[in-house]
C-alpha cells in the first residue's frame, strides 16, 4: 500500500474534531469493525461534512412539520433536483417515490438515478420503476458504493464474479456494458486490495488498484496510467476532462487538492484553494471543503454561499452548471432540537452565492439516509445500525424489480 493511501485511510483520526455533527467514534473504535473505521477514514479526508454524518437521520422538508412531509403534488421526475433517499425511499421537494429497498449509496445520471440496495443489487429508477441491473460486491459496506455522470448516461460499481472483482461501468441509455478486472496485491491493504472507482467524466473512468491510477475510455478501450504505479494519483472528481486531485507532501501530509486542466496544467494549486471536491458539469465552478465557498476554476475568483450563521457547510452535489446542493450545520433553533441533532440541505446558486433551505436531517436511530455521490470521497450516505457491516447473507432477500410511485404511508 502506498504512503499516499496509508495516509488518506489514516486521517480520519485528525477530522473527528470537527465542530460539526459528531458521531459516536467510541462506540464505532470499539465495535473493531474494518468497514467503519474504513468508511470514516476515506470520508475523513472530507472531514466537515461526511464524518459529521455517519450517523442516522430523518429528513424533514424546511418549514414543515414532519407529518406533512409525504404530502406533495404530482410532477415529472426530474434528477436535477434535490435528491435524497430515507430507507427506501426517495425524496425530491415536491413527492416521494417508494424504491422497494433500503438505499446504501446512490448517484444521478441525467435522466435516472442510480443505488445500491442493502441486498447489495445495483438498481435504475426512471421515474416510474425500478430495474436491476447488477449486483455490487460486498466490500464489507463501507466501499460498497456505485459513482456516475450527473450529465452523462453511465454508472459505475465493483462486482463480485465467483470470487473475482470485476469493475463495471453500464451506460444506462444504451445498456452496454464495460467490464475488466480488479487487480489486487493479495499482500496489501485497502483499497488496493479491493479496488475503487473514483470518477466517470463521459466515457472517461478513473479507478486505482494495484496497477495504480488507470484512466480507461470505456468506449475505445484506450487506457493510460496517471502517476507513478506505486503513488496512486487519488482523482476527487472529473468533469471536461478535468480534474480535482488530491495532493500531498514527500512525507505524506496532507496540503489540499488541485484543480487540473485537460492539458495536464494546474488551473487552481492548493496553495490558493486548500481544498476543493465537487466540479460544476462545466467544469467551471469547483466547490469548496473547508468552507462554504466556490471557486471559479477559469479566473480565481472565490465566491461565499450564503447558507447563514453557520460556517460549516460544504458543497456536495452540482445540480447544473450552476446550482450547488450543500449540507449545513443546523443552529439550535429549533426549539432546542437542533445543533447536534441536525443537519441541513441548502441549494445555494451561483456566483450570486444566495441559498435556499430545502431540507433538514434529523439525526435518529431508524433508518439509513443517502445523499448522491459522485465520486470516491463523498460517501454520503449515513445511518441504519447494520449500515457499514451487514454480510450479503444477511441482506439476501430479493427486492423487487418493479418500485411503486405511490406515496408511502
Amino acid at each position: 500500500m502506498t504512503e499516499k493511501l496509508k495516509n488518506l485511510m489514516d486521517e480520519v483520526t485528525g477530522m473527528v474534531d470537527q465542530d460539526f455533527v459528531s458521531p459516536d467514534l467510541d462506540a464505532i473504535t470499539s465495535a473493531g469493525d474494518r468497514a467503519v473505521r474504513r468508511r470514516r477514514v476515506l470520508t475523513g479526508a472530507v472531514g466537515l461534512a461526511v464524518v459529521a454524518v455517519i450517523a442516522t437521520g430523518t429528513v424533514l422538508l424546511a418549514g414543515s412539520d414532519r407529518d406533512d412531509k409525504a404530502d406533495f403534488s404530482d410532477t415529472t421526475f426530474r434528477t436535477d433536483a434535490p435528491l435524497w433517499t430515507e430507507g427506501s425511499v426517495l425524496h425530491t421537494p415536491d413527492r416521494t417515490y417508494d424504491l422497494g429497498v433500503d438505499v446504501i449509496s446512490m448517484t444521478r445520471t441525467e435522466d435516472d438515478i442510480a443505488y445500491i440496495g442493502d441486498d447489495y443489487g445495483v438498481y435504475v429508477f426512471d421515474g416510474t420503476s425500478s430495474e436491476r441491473i447488477g449486483t455490487a460486491a460486498d466490500l464489507d459496506g463501507a466501499l460498497t458504493m456505485l459513482i456516475g455522470d450527473s450529465d452523462g448516461t453511465r454508472v459505475g460499481w465493483i462486482e463480485d464474479h465467483e470470487g473475482q472483482l470485476d469493475f463495471v461501468v453500464r451506460d444506462i441509455s444504451t445498456g452496454a456494458m464495460f467490464v475488466d478486472s480488479v487487480h489486487v496485491d493479495p499482500d496489501g491493504e485497502e483499497p488496493l486490495d479491493t479496488g475503487l472507482l473514483l470518477a466517470i467524466d463521459g466515457s472517461t473512468v478513473y479507478r486505482v488498484d494495484a496497477r495504480g491510477t488507470t484512466v480507461v475510455d470505456v468506449v475505445t478501450g484506450e487506457t493510460k496510467t496517471l502517476g507513478d504505479k506505486n503513488e496512486p494519483v487519488l482523482v476527487i472528481d472529473a468533469e471536461e476532462g478535468t480534474t480535482v486531485t488530491w495532493v500531498e507532501t514527500p512525507s505524506g501530509g496532507d496540503l489540499g487538492t488541485d484543480v487540473i486542466g485537460p492539458d495536464g496544467g494546474t488551473l487552481l494549486g492548493y496553495r490558493e484553494i486548500g481544498t476543493v471536491g465537487a466540479l460544476s458539469p462545466d467544469a467551471r465552478w469547483a466547490a469548496g471543503i473547508d468552507a462554504p465557498i466556490v471557486w471559479d476554476v477559469r479566473s480565481g475568483r472565490q465566491v461565499g454561499l450564503d447558507v447563514g450563521t453557520t460556517s460549516d457547510a460544504v458543497g456536495y452535489e452540482w445540480l447544473d452548471n450552476e446550482t450547488l446542493m450543500v449540507i449545513t450545520e443546523v443552529q439550535d433553533d429549533l426549539g432546542g432540537a437542533g445543533g447536534d441533532d441536525h443537519i441541513g440541505l441548502a441549494r445555494c446558486v451561483v456566483p450570486s452565492g444566495e441559498c435556499t433551505d430545502i431540507a433538514t436531517v434529523a439525526i435518529s436511530e431508524d433508518n439509513r439516509v443517502a445523499l448522491p455521490s459522485f465520486g470516491l470521497l463523498p460517501l454520503f450516505t449515513f445511518g441504519g445500525e447494520d449500515s457499514a457491516s451487514m454480510t450479503s447473507e444477511e441482506a439476501s432477500a430479493e427486492a423487487p424489480v418493479e418500485s411503486s410511485t405511490e406515496r408511502p404511508e
